[in-house]
């Protein structure tokens, strides 16, 4: 479901960020399973502590 929404996210934009919380194992395996890498870990709007993971999208392969 995730690999869903990020294909279509990219249609509009180039980059994805997910903001996950730290305790959220399930989350964060499929997040790097479709390929999202995680540069670094913060604190959400809240203030609670979360992991950010990116995913950037691949350059277009010419037809």
């Amino acid at each position: 479901m995730k690999a869903l929404m990020v294909s279509h996210a990219f249609r509009f934009v180039e980059r994805v960020v997910s903001l996950v919380d730290p305790e959220n194992r399930r989350s964060q395996r499929a997040l790097q399973k479709i390929g999202a890498v995680r540069p670094d870990a913060g604190r959400d709007a809240s203030g609670r502590p979360s992991l950010r993971f990116e995913l950037v999208r691949p350059p277009a392969v010419p037809v």
